[in-house]
């Protein structure tokens, strides 16, 4: 009895967690800047994901992005790509890959479905401030920030954070520097 509980429960995670094929690349440096909008629910965003490839030669690459992110640009090491964006995977062709590693830069911009959410000044308690804030862990960054979103690789990150100048921003790591930029704050 013991032996079919078991069977039945590994069949059971197994259904809930899709097959994700092995990566073709390590994610190793992340830059991203976003410009939050908190009238209209917005992020805007020009990400740089730098990797370096596992299998040579590097044909192509997939990215995890959300689906409801309008993706505008996606350039590799300076060249324009074009891309196919579907569900929440944005694909492209790279130029042959022999060595080194590749700067991917992808502008976009979106209402985000989850791991982003806007809270209104009237919804906020017990402040009645108005916040924004991410919950990425695991696999919701991608709904704002198109990049590698699973928990296996690890990879350094520096962000820059344009928020009206009510916000402040707080992230992980040291903050470099503030500076204002249309009468807006960018947090560094």
């Amino acid at each position: 009895m013991r032996f079919v509980v078991v069977c039945l429960l590994s069949c059971f995670v197994s259904i809930c967690f899709a097959y994700r094929p092995p990566r073709n690349y390590d994610l190793v440096d992340v830059l991203w800047k976003v410009s939050l909008d908190d009238t209209t629910s917005t992020v805007h965003g020009d990400v740089t994901n730098t990797i370096r490839p596992l299998r040579f030669p590097l044909l192509a690459i997939t990215f995890d992005c959300g689906a409801a992110l309008q993706v505008k640009k996606v350039q590799a090491n300076g060249k324009d790509m074009k891309f196919i964006h579907y569900g929440d995977s944005l694909t492209f062709k790279l130029p042959k890959v022999e060595k080194g590693r590749v700067a991917v830069r992808i502008v976009y911009s979106g209402q985000p479905q989850a791991g982003m959410y806007f809270i209104p000044a009237s919804r906020a308690f017990p402040s009645h401030y108005p916040v924004i804030y991410t919950q990425g862990e695991m696999e919701d960054t991608r709904h704002w920030l198109p990049t590698y979103d699973y928990p296996d690789d690890k990879s350094g990150s520096e962000c820059y954070i344009d928020v009206p100048t009510s916000y402040y921003a707080v992230s992980n790591g040291a903050l470099v520097g503030t500076s204002q930029k249309n009468g807006r704050k960018v947090f560094h």
